[in-house]
Order: C-alpha cells, then sequence, then structure tokens
C-alpha cells in the first residue's frame, strides 16, 4: 500500500482534518487500510458523511463509502 493523506470534516465541529492513512489505486477508486480501527475519529466522519478525499503523490481524488 502506499502512503496518502485522508481529509475529512468533524462530524459535529465541522473543523477539516488531515490524516497519514496507506491506500492502494484499485479499479474503482482506493482501497484504505484501517490500521486505527473502524472507531477512529477520522473513519467515523467518513463513515457519518459517506465522503472524504484523499492526496496521493500529489493528486486529489473525492472518495465514498464504495463498498462494491
Amino acid at each position: 500500500m502506499g502512503s496518502a493523506t485522508e481529509r475529512n470534516r468533524g462530524r459535529s465541529s465541522r473543523r477539516v482534518y488531515f490524516t497519514p492513512v496507506q491506500a492502494d489505486r484499485i479499479k474503482s477508486g482506493f482501497l484504505d487500510g484501517l490500521a486505527y480501527s473502524g472507531k477512529a475519529r477520522w473513519a467515523r466522519n467518513i463513515l457519518a458523511v459517506g465522503a472524504g478525499e484523499i492526496t496521493r503523490a500529489g493528486r486529489q481524488f473525492e472518495t465514498n463509502r464504495g463498498g462494491g
């Protein structure tokens, strides 16, 4: 997996957070490894909103829950 930065917004504070993550590029987008567990705040923020943004190799990509 390659290193990337996940951008998400706090559920109640609406503050923007940047979290380093491991993410693999796959055909349908990215696969984020939940090394922090699904209870990590950044993961819960993305799951609650259903979307976020990932930056990898200087490029930005919109993300969503997917699940395909």
